[in-house]
């Protein structure tokens, strides 16, 4: 049995990556279908249909690879930061002048970075728990 938390369009692309995650054989069995006097068979636009099957597919990514997806990106960005931060230092040092572009950068680097960091740690975290329990 296969347990799926997405709802709507985003429910086969989610059985599609717990089979393969579970290494199950699939097969693609083709099927014609017509409806008769009815023009408009979907009933979702197709725009929020790919946006539900992407969000799901990067849920369950995030889910798996939380460190990678989050993590790494944080620590770039943290890194973006300090280095940015470090040339605030050097440029105020020589010129005397404070440079905000560099501060700013400093800021938005170390702030986004630290939240994507703890995030990719915190999504690791559980679901290490979800899995031993």
């Amino acid at each position: 049995m296969i347990n799926v938390e997405a709802k709507g369009y985003g429910v086969e692309s989610e059985q599609i990556i717990i089979a393969s995650k579970k290494e199950l054989n699939m097969i693609e069995v083709p099927i014609d279908i017509t409806y008769k006097g009815i023009i408009n068979s979907s009933k979702k636009n197709p725009l929020t249909h790919g946006i539900e099957v992407i969000g799901t597919i990067i849920r369950c990514s995030l889910n798996e690879r939380s460190l990678l997806l989050l993590g790494l990106p944080g620590a770039i960005i943290s890194l973006t930061g300090i280095l940015s931060g470090i040339l605030l230092l050097i440029e105020y040092n020589k010129f005397k002048v404070f440079n905000i572009p560099y501060l700013l950068i400093c800021m938005i680097g170390l702030l986004f970075g630290t939240i994507l960091s703890v995030a990719a740690v915190l999504l690791y975290a559980i679901n290490r728990f979800k899995k031993k329990t």
